[in-house]
C-alpha cells in the first residue's frame, strides 16, 4: 500500500514539475537550462528503480570509487572535513546526527554521491527518522538528489534556492521527497502555483 502511494506520489511530482518546467520555459525560452531540469527529473524518478540493484551492487561501486577522495579532519576535532572532488574542494560540517556538505549541488553523479555518502558514514554514522536505526549511503543520495533537483528548478530569487545548494543529511529527511522536505522545512503545504 506505501509502494503504490509512493509511486502515484512520484507521478505526481514529476507532473507537477513537468507543468513549472514548461511555464519556466515559455517565460524564459532557455531550453539548456530546461534540458538539464528535464534531465534531472528522469534521474530522481530512475533511482526508486535503481534502489534494489544499488544495494546488490554497493561493493561493486566502492571499487569503482575514485580512491583519491579522502575525507580530511580539518582541525582534528572531528566536525569540520573537507574532500576533494573533480578538482574542487567541499567543505563538509558533522554536527551529532548531522551532516551538511556546503555546494553539493554542484555533483550530480549519483555514484559518486553514494560513495560520498559511505565515506561520511565511515567517519560518523547518523541515525534513521526512527532514531534506532541507521542512515546508509542510497537514502542519503536520494535526499541528496531532492536537493539538487530542488536547486536546479527553483528561480534564482527564491528564498529555498539557497538552503537547496547544500544537503544537510539529517534523521528527520530520511526517505522524503522534494515536497515532503519542503513541507517539513517550510511548515507549509506544497503549492506549485507558488513557483510559477
Amino acid at each position: 500500500m506505501k509502494k503504490k502511494f509512493f509511486i502515484i506520489l512520484v507521478f505526481f511530482i514529476i507532473f507537477f514539475l513537468l507543468l513549472f518546467l514548461v511555464e519556466k520555459m515559455i517565460k524564459f525560452d532557455n531550453t539548456e537550462n530546461l534540458s538539464t531540469i528535464n534531465k534531472e527529473v528522469e534521474n530522481t524518478n530512475q533511482l526508486d528503480k535503481d534502489n534494489e540493484k544499488n544495494k546488490e551492487e554497493s561493493n561493486d561501486i566502492e571499487d569503482d570509487f575514485d580512491s583519491n577522495i579522502r575525507l580530511v579532519d580539518i582541525d582534528g576535532k572531528k566536525s569540520n572535513y573537507y574532500f576533494e572532488y573533480d578538482g574542487e574542494k567541499f567543505s563538509v560540517i558533522y554536527t551529532y546526527d548531522n551532516w551538511k556538505i556546503i555546494d553539493s549541488y554542484k555533483i550530480t553523479n549519483r555514484k559518486d554521491m553514494i560513495n560520498i555518502c559511505q565515506l561520511l558514514l565511515n567517519e560518523h554514522e547518523i541515525h534513521g527518522n526512527d532514531m534506532n536505526s541507521y542512515r546508509n549511503a542510497e537514502d542519503m543520495a536520494y535526499e541528496w538528489r531532492q536537493h539538487n533537483l530542488a536547486y536546479s528548478v527553483l528561480p534564482d530569487e527564491n528564498e529555498y534556492k539557497i538552503r537547496a545548494k547544500d544537503v544537510d543529511f539529517d534523521p528527520a529527511d530520511q526517505n522524503k521527497n522534494i515536497i515532503e522536505i519542503y513541507e517539513s522545512k517550510t511548515g507549509k503545504k506544497f503549492n506549485i502555483s507558488d513557483y510559477l
